[in-house]
């Protein structure tokens, strides 16, 4: 279902949705095991962490180590978006605009669950621990939108609770971006009561700088 004022996104919504979710899940639960392989399989390297004791001191080991799933991260989103402006092109239908904020936004959210990942590997000793508090934290967020469903129901004054909830949805940021009205489609519509409520979507800049703060609390909290 099409935002309102979304003219500019000619792609089909069926295409762009399953784009939008495939990236939300994608990026969410998987992204983090592209660090967290990088530091809970060296050895060397985690007790060199264990060994610098001053502030800021083990930046240079976390960028060193981020370096590579940075750069897959990224030709994969720019290969996604290659892919989606040809399907574009040949259909007759150009949607560079809506191609950009999807996959760029696709890749600032896949920087943040990376440094998720690079600090669940630091601070969990077990491997298994570190994957398993990744995924919870990343399914709990995709679901966000379902989960807080009671509790935005029971609440006559939800209007923050409910643009809290949107702004850490994965799923919902990238649909947005997308220019989908994602809670207000015939599925979400049965399975969340946000989409009885009056509501804003944040906009894709917004939800950028949310997770390009959140990418360098992350990181922060890695290095110290």
């Amino acid at each position: 279902m099409p935002l309102s004022g979304g003219g500019w996104s000619r792609l089909p919504a069926d295409m762009l949705l399953a784009q939008a979710l495939l990236a939300a899940v994608a990026v969410t639960l998987f992204a983090p095991f592209l660090t967290l392989g990088g530091f809970t399989g060296d050895r060397e390297g985690s007790r060199m962490l264990d060994l610098l004791v001053g502030p800021w001191a083990s930046w240079r080991i976390v960028v060193a180590k981020l370096r590579r799933p940075l750069v897959l991260t990224l030709v994969s989103v720019a290969s996604a978006a290659v892919a989606c402006l040809a399907i574009s092109a040949w259909l007759g239908r150009p949607a560079l605009t809506t191609v950009i904020q999807l996959h760029g936004l696709a890749w600032i959210l896949a920087v943040a669950f990376l440094t998720l990942g690079a600090l669940a590997a630091i601070v969990i000793r077990s491997p298994v621990s570190a994957a398993g508090v990744c995924w919870l934290l990343g399914a709990l967020l995709l679901s966000a939108p379902l989960l807080a469903g009671p509790v935005i129901e029971a609440s006559r004054e939800s209007e923050v609770l409910i643009e809290s909830v949107l702004l850490a949805s994965p799923a919902v940021g990238l649909a947005s971006a997308a220019g989908l009205d994602l809670m207000r489609s015939e599925r979400f519509y049965r399975w969340s009561p946000i989409g009885e409520r009056r509501f804003t979507y944040p906009g894709p800049a917004r939800t950028a700088l949310a997770y390009v703060v959140l990418s360098l609390l992350l990181f922060a909290a890695s290095v110290v």
